[in-house]
């Protein structure tokens, strides 16, 4: 990974990106006004190649994994609710220098935490959550789930799979049996770690990165994978 992503690599690739990449992919978009919903910043880069407005509030922060499936199953109720900041996150025993904040479950689903790490201020995160939620295109929603620092699992696999969406892509480090999990997709690339890495960094010297092994163009315009 490093060697493509040492300085002048990305230089380079930053070049072919902007000049070659991204226009084809802009060239080919059917669709405009959509939502992507994602457990980390792999949607905001999709997004920000095909130059669309950040219509999701779900924009630069993170969800850990079983975070996200419950606001993905329970998404009208948790939208509805308002970011309550919290200091010490469960998922972390020092408390990180960004805004972590949850949506509460109200006593009938579970509190869930959301981890702001590209901003500076709780503040300065609610007024960005507030404002691209008022965007969101419901009957346009389409989600994408990194399967990040954890073990290969059959039940959480079994459950992601299950997410009511419609539109929706599961990334994993490893070959699947798609007759049995028709959404996932199999980055290549991390198959000696846990999970999937870094899928925004580049994979080569031709301006991709590991996230466009998927053509999600493909996807939105016409729901394939």
């Amino acid at each position: 990974m490093n060697l493509y992503n040492g300085k002048i690599s990305r230089r380079i690739n930053k070049w072919i990106r902007t000049k070659i990449v991204v226009p084809t992919k802009r060239r080919k978009l059917e669709k405009k006004d959509i939502s992507i919903l994602c457990n980390n910043c792999t949607g905001g880069f999709i997004l920000h190649d095909l130059g669309l407005r950040f219509d999701s509030p779900t924009i630069n922060m993170f969800f850990h994994n079983l975070d996200f499936f419950d606001f993905v199953e329970h998404f009208e109720y948790y939208i509805k609710q308002p970011l309550i900041q919290i200091k010490n996150p469960r998922y972390d025993t020092n408390a990180p220098d960004y805004p972590v904040a949850i949506l509460s479950g109200g006593g009938y689903y579970r509190d869930i935490e959301l981890h702001f790490l590209h901003y500076k201020s709780f503040d300065e995160a609610n007024a960005k959550w507030e404002i691209r939620k008022s965007r969101l295109h419901p009957e346009n929603l389409y989600v994408i789930w990194t399967f990040m620092g954890m073990p290969q699992d059959e039940e959480i696999y079994a459950r992601a799979q299950k997410l009511p969406v419609k539109n929706k892509v599961l990334f994993v480090n490893h070959p699947v049996n798609h007759e049995k999990y028709p959404n996932f997709f199999y980055i290549k690339g991390f198959e000696n770690q846990v999970g999937t890495g870094q899928l925004g960094a580049f994979m080569n010297l031709k301006g991709e990165r590991y996230y466009d092994q998927f053509d999600y163009v493909e996807w939105i315009n016409k729901g394939q994978i």
